[in-house]
């Protein structure tokens, strides 16, 4: 988010306000599911 990196792990979850520019990716060349929540 920003200039900051958050690794997680299987079954971890993150919350950040999506208005900040962000990247998703997946770390090491495996495959992530992403699940995003939008709201009003």
């Amino acid at each position: 988010l920003g200039e900051h990196t958050d690794i997680l792990q299987e079954g971890d979850c993150i919350y950040y306000d999506s208005v900040i520019p962000h990247k998703v990716q997946s770390h090491g060349g495996g495959t992530a599911k992403i699940l995003a929540v939008v709201h009003p």
